[in-house]
């Protein structure tokens, strides 16, 4: 039974949730040093910040390998060894969950093995298909019982968009890309905030694209707790839009500053 939007009981029921600090394990699979010239690259990143993602053939098993090999020093260490170890153990939390893909280790500490989901699409808006194109209705309760059970498991994922929702060909969801994911821990009153407010990121996402192709299967109480956005949102898409595409993202401002500094030492010589 699918639990309504904004009803649901706490996720951290005294006894049901086993805490646990997984700690990057080796591979399960050998990648040679040279893997990347054999694998195909599935999503080139488009930026310094994110990863490139492969698409790796070991044996008769077809991986994801989600890598900082080829970024900057400081992204192999602040977003490769430090962002995927947190990305793993989200992923390990769930590790038996249907509909995340099963992670595999953290290979040379920079690059993330999982399962590779060969039938999953991501989600596409409506306006793009045709009504009978849609996900039916049964798709969206599953997802929000996945999300349920993620956070009872003690995992946000806190980036619930369509590129990070794929759909099976038997119309089952799929949930990938945990960099932004965050663990409850009992003892760390920052990680417990962050896990609540992204929790509720979870759910009002989940409920905007139910919403999206399905308006009537909601409750008027639930449309107007969707469009009662959190003000953290609000920011995060004001920060994302404003800072990070228009001077982060962009390769603009970086080409400035290293030709500034070239001519400042054309002068200097």
């Amino acid at each position: 039974m699918c639990t309504h939007l904004g009803t649901t009981q706490p996720v951290m029921p005294k006894g049901r949730v086993k805490e646990t600090n997984p700690e990057p394990r080796k591979p399960t699979v050998t990648l040679g040093q040279d893997w990347q010239s054999q694998a195909k690259i599935v999503h080139p990143r488009n930026s310094v910040a994110n990863a490139d993602v492969y698409l790796v053939q070991v044996g008769d098993r077809e991986l994801l390998a989600k890598t900082y090999a080829n970024n900057p020093a400081w992204a192999r260490l602040l977003l490769g060894r430090w962002g995927l170890s947190r990305e793993y153990r989200a992923m390990t939390e769930l590790d038996t969950l249907p509909g995340v893909p099963q992670v595999h280790g953290v290979h040379a500490g920079h690059t993330l093995l999982m399962d590779y989901v060969a039938d999953g699409t991501p989600l596409v808006a409506r306006r793009e298909l045709t009504p009978d194109r849609y996900p039916p209705l049964a798709f969206f309760h599953r997802l929000r019982e996945l999300t349920h059970e993620m956070h009872r498991r003690g995992v946000a994922h806190g980036d619930m968009r369509r590129t990070n929702i794929l759909r099976t060909k038997d119309n089952q969801p799929v949930l990938i890309d945990f960099a932004t994911a965050v663990r409850w821990q009992r003892f760390n009153p920052l990680a417990r905030i962050l896990f609540h407010a992204l929790r509720r990121t979870d759910e009002f996402g989940v409920g905007k694209l139910q919403m999206s192709f399905y308006p009537d299967s909601l409750s008027e109480d639930e449309r107007q707790r969707i469009l009662r956005k959190p003000w953290y949102l609000s920011l995060g898409r004001f920060l994302r839009k404003r800072v990070y595409r228009k001077w982060i993202k962009q390769r603009r401002w970086r080409k400035r500053i290293r030709a500034w500094c070239q001519t400042s030492c054309k002068q200097k010589d």
